[in-house]
């Protein structure tokens, strides 16, 4: 389906799904990766301890960390 296709009406706007769903997820990431990046210079790079702060999984984390390519060892002192 093209995308002019996918435009609903809501109430006297037509809203793009796509394009709102795409800019949803790249706000989240980088309000995700400033949150990280600020716990763990608050916690000196400690994965286990930024992730008690977040309050989220350490799992959770690392996985996040890789995923947003974050070099941990620069936070370590």
């Amino acid at each position: 389906m093209a995308l002019e296709q996918k435009k609903n009406k809501v109430g006297s706007r037509a809203v793009d799904h796509d394009a709102l769903r795409i800019a949803y997820r790249v706000i989240v990431e980088r309000v995700e990766k400033g949150l990280i990046e600020k716990a763990l210079g608050i916690t000196a790079g400690n994965q286990i301890v930024a992730a008690k702060v977040l309050g989220i999984n350490r799992n959770t984390t690392r996985h996040k960390i890789r995923r947003f390519g974050i070099k941990v060892t620069r936070f370590k002192k």
